[in-house]
């Protein structure tokens, strides 16, 4: 199971993500890994580009195999909105399959 943590602020975000979503043997598992994986990278890429155009300032970023954390700050409202569609795409994988993936936004 994957358990994905979305805390908002106004002044950003810190997402947390932990777990596996595949046991090893069935394909749904690695599917959903890997989606949940590309999610992430893609936004690590994103906040990245965003420090270098001076738009946020990353307090950690951290991704490893079953365990990811993002926590940053901006002033730039279109940051966060580009953060919360990727965050969207964490909450349909969870939706889909459930028995997986966790979704909680605090």
């Amino acid at each position: 199971m994957t358990d994905i943590t979305v805390k908002k602020t106004s002044l950003g975000r810190e997402i947390y993500i932990k777990g596996h979503a595949g046991d090893g043997v069935q394909k749904e598992g690695s599917v959903v890994c890997a989606a949940i994986s590309t999610l992430a990278q893609t936004l690590a890429q994103n906040l990245f580009d965003y420090e270098d155009e001076g738009e946020v300032d990353i307090i950690g970023v951290s991704l490893k195999s079953g365990d990811a954390y993002f926590n940053y700050v901006t002033d730039n409202e279109d940051v966060n909105k580009v953060v919360d569609g990727i965050c969207k795409g964490f909450y349909l994988v969870s939706d889909s399959f459930p028995e997986r993936v966790a979704f909680d936004i605090i």
